[in-house]
């Protein structure tokens, strides 16, 4: 923390510096001009030339003075400065490439046809570059916690009430149809808690999956550590869900 402070102060004091060397070099290019374009009266001019004369004093005082008693930084804390610029502009380098390369994606999309337009609105060439992947381009997932966690109820549940009818003998006595032969995605999600089994072990168990998973996603982040979009790529990607959200556009094959 401290050393980032003291990055940053380097980089204030800088800036300081150069816009007041700007100020006195206009104030003294103000006093090197006699006409100063202005129709006063001489004792006018007068009064303003020492008023300048009076601010570029102040200025420079303050140069020798309170800028020079400035603690000096060494080598070490200038060098990240620089090294720390160099990234700034090398990041608006990189950035500037992958725009370049959506653009050129988008097009490429565009005149081979793989994406055609019906509607009357402006795409962006992100949201046309990932278009141009295919329809079966998965990009990165992100981990929803709550949802993992929900994944997680359902199937403790799901063992804890398998364990109590294996114990109290009613899985063996069910012949009929059963809950499990309806598809997944039709059947009634419960989250409320099961019943404990009656076999310590099983409990153990189920609490085992709970613990290491809360350890897991406290650690883990919810954004992952890298991904297969573009910057402009993830912002064509939420304007195509704003819009068919809205029923605004509608993707589908050709």
């Amino acid at each position: 923390m401290l050393h980032n402070l003291s990055i940053l102060e380097s980089k204030n004091l800088e800036m300081a510096i150069r816009a007041k060397n700007i100020q006195i070099s206009e104030l003294q290019n103000t006093l090197d001009n006699d006409d100063h374009n202005l129709s006063l009266p001489i004792g006018d001019k007068v009064n303003l030339k020492k008023h300048y004369e009076s601010k570029l004093k102040f200025y420079r005082s303050q140069h020798n003075t309170k800028w020079k008693e400035w603690p000096n930084k060494t080598s070490y804390i200038l060098s990240l400065v620089k090294s720390d610029n160099n990234k700034h502009r090398n990041h608006k380098k990189r950035k500037h490439r992958k725009d370049r390369r959506t653009e050129r994606d988008a097009k490429r999309a565009l005149e081979t046809g793989s994406v055609v337009v019906l509607v009357n609105e402006s795409i962006p060439p992100g949201a046309l570059a990932l278009l141009g992947k295919g329809l079966g381009y998965v990009p990165t997932p992100k981990t929803d916690k709550i949802e993992t966690r929900l994944d997680m109820k359902l199937l403790t549940n799901k063992i804890l009430n398998y364990s109590n009818r294996v114990l109290s003998g009613e899985a063996l006595k069910r012949s009929g149809p059963s809950i499990f032969n309806i598809p997944a995605k039709l059947r009634r999600k419960n989250y409320t808690s099961a019943k404990l089994s009656e076999e310590p072990t099983v409990n153990e168990a189920v609490e085992t999956m709970k613990s290491n998973l809360d350890a897991k996603l406290r650690t883990e982040p919810t954004e992952p550590s890298s991904t297969n979009l573009s910057h402009a790529e993830t912002q064509g990607l939420k304007w195509l869900e704003t819009k068919i959200k809205g029923g605004v556009i509608a993707i589908t094959k050709a």
